[in-house]
């Protein structure tokens, strides 16, 4: 394989435009997970002792619900996140 030739190098700009796409993917995919674990936090640290009771009841609810962070997913294959995408880099 010639590595000046024209479709050798069309074909590492292509790998190289999926790679960072699918990077950026991964990279938003694991900001939100990083600041879904943090919903619960946030919740308790808000200033819940002197609220209504209807908002300590919806904050209990946010964060029952924060146990489980949110995660992106490629369809249902794979979850976008950083780690995904080093075993990605790494199989190739």
């Amino acid at each position: 394989v010639d590595l000046v030739s024209f479709p050798f190098l069309l074909m590492a700009a292509f790998l190289l435009c999926m790679f960072c796409q699918l990077g950026i993917y991964c990279w938003f995919g694991n900001e939100i997970i990083l600041q879904s674990l943090l919903t619960r936090e946030a919740c308790y640290e808000f200033d819940w002792i002197n609220a209504d009771l209807q908002v300590k009841n919806m904050l209990l609810i946010i964060m029952e619900r924060s146990k489980r962070p949110l995660h992106l997913t490629a369809g249902k294959f794979s979850i976008l996140s950083l780690d995904s995408f080093t075993s990605v880099i790494n199989s190739a």
